[in-house]
């Protein structure tokens, strides 16, 4: 029988066929959307992340009127996943502990929109005031974003360009930015003035740890070729000295961690640490002597000199009186919080800026806390437990490229979240992000590779047991098969 055929280029006179071409298109565009959604998901994501490594906070700071280009990035993505999980071939994770932490990072959102909603409500504050705290919220949706970005068959792929999207970027912006320094060496004698500007210094961290686990692996050694070795081995070193120049103790502190926790997932030899300890005390040494020369280095060379006696540098001074005053705040509302609206710059010991410039105390977990009280808190460090537990384990599962991806993710997360205690990180639109990133990132990594993981080695004279029982019943299942088999030739 002959099909009924459908104009697609219908006459200007044919009203229905304009009305069914306009419903073909429109499939057409609904279809062709979602299959394109992922790739421009880390497209626009390392777009994002090679901007602000490579120009720092000005990058992030663009906006119209007043949403910044993170917030625009990210609402333009949420609309996509949004299309395409109506469309229904959202990639939804499947295994039960990336479910909890979907909820649990779902339940964080919904009680920050209920305080966000009471304090439009009855606090009588700025909205704009209100929305720009709400950055401790409304940044964990890049859970979503880069989960989503990341998911699939190309979940490696596209991990492996973020990361190395960060490392050409930040040590090329980081090494202009030496440059011109040293060019005008001794000339600014500020005590602001840093080499690298502290701002940039979380994406020099994750390029040094992508190259601590590269250089580390085994059973996918980049560096077989030789002047790829030396090279990679040259890249860490310089890494190293810009986060040191960048005078900020606490990446130097959220590093260490980072490569501690990386080693002991990993099982590696200790060795690695000392290397670790030994190059800071040797550039740390150096930068103290170059300090003899140039006021501006050597501004930064007395932080470290002062570091087991912080109270004698202004900076700690300053954050350790701060967070006593915001402490003090928080027991005054416990359970939920202060709000978003109240400006926690009012409870300042001296002022550090410029008069009614906005603010934190330099530690997001307090303003957490003290915004979103003790529920607010406690969720965080839920999810944050569960995540390090989840990609612990991954770490230490025999597939190469797994371990090679959750080793980097798990030492990323680890040195945002030790930075964020020292530092306003998880507020604004510059580094909030960053660990919501790593998170929806190790989960997709960990969906990806869940029906791929070998099997263990036998450790013990009971562990060959399971195996064998697991054997004999695909040799009896092969059986039944084949007698239902020759059951129906009969």
């Amino acid at each position: 029988m002959e099909q009924p055929s459908i104009d697609r280029h219908p006459s200007s006179g044919s009203k229905d066929g304009i009305e069914q071409s306009g419903i073909l298109a429109g499939a057409e565009g609904a279809a062709v959307l979602p299959r394109s959604t992922p790739a421009l998901g880390i497209v626009v994501l390392v777009a994002w992340l090679v901007g602000n490594a490579t120009f720092g906070a000005p990058f992030s700071h663009i906006h119209i009127g007043p949403i910044y280009i993170t917030e625009i990035l990210l609402a333009v993505l949420l609309l996509a996943y949004l299309m395409q999980g109506l469309s229904g071939s959202l990639p939804l994770p499947q295994k039960r502990s990336s479910i909890l932490l979907f909820v649990l990072i779902t339940a964080y959102i919904f009680y920050g929109v209920c305080r966000l909603i009471a304090g439009l409500i009855f606090s009588g504050d700025a909205p704009l005031e209100l929305l720009r705290n709400f950055g401790l919220v409304h940044y964990s949706a890049f859970v979503f974003v880069s989960f989503f970005a990341v998911a699939g068959a190309l979940t490696a792929k596209r991990v492996l360009s973020a990361q190395w999207a960060i490392l050409i970027s930040s040590t090329l912006a980081n090494t202009f930015s030496m440059f011109l320094f040293f060019s005008k060496f001794g000339a600014v004698a500020n005590y602001e003035t840093k080499v690298i500007g502290g701002d940039v210094v979380l994406y020099t961290l994750f390029t040094i740890i992508f190259l601590w686990v590269l250089l580390q692996d085994r059973e996918r050694r980049i560096g077989r070729s030789r002047a790829q070795a030396f090279l990679l081995w040259g890249l860490l070193p310089l890494n190293f000295l810009f986060v040191w120049l960048s005078g900020h103790r606490s990446a130097l502190l959220a590093l260490a961690a980072a490569i501690v926790v990386v080693q002991v997932a990993r099982g590696e030899n200790a060795r690695a640490i000392r290397l670790v300890a030994g190059g800071a005390i040797a550039i740390g040494l150096a930068t103290t002597l170059i300090g003899t020369v140039g006021e501006s280095i050597r501004t930064i060379g007395m932080k470290y000199l002062t570091i087991t006696s912080p109270m004698e540098e202004v900076d700690s001074l300053w954050r350790a009186l701060f967070w006593q005053a915001v402490l003090h705040l928080w027991r005054q509302a416990l359970v939920f919080g202060v709000g978003f609206g109240y400006d926690l710059m009012k409870i300042q010991p001296f002022l550090t800026g410029s008069l009614g410039e906005r603010g934190d105390p330099h530690n997001s977990y307090l303003a957490i806390g003290v915004r979103m009280g003790m529920v607010g808190i406690s969720l965080v460090l839920a999810i944050f437990a569960c995540y390090f537990i989840i990609m612990l384990r991954t770490a230490r599962q025999g597939n190469p490229q797994l371990r090679l991806l959750s080793s980097v993710l798990l030492g990323e997360f680890v040195a945002v979240a030790v930075f964020a205690s020292m530092n306003v990180t998880l507020e604004g639109p510059f580094e909030g992000g960053l660990l919501w990133m790593c998170i929806g990132m190790g989960l997709a990594v960990t969906e990806q590779f869940r029906a791929t993981l070998p099997m263990p080695a036998a450790q013990s004279r009971y562990a060959p047991y399971p195996n064998l029982l697991s054997y004999a019943a695909a040799i009896a299942c092969r059986q039944e098969s084949s007698r239902a088999g020759s059951d129906k030739s009969r």
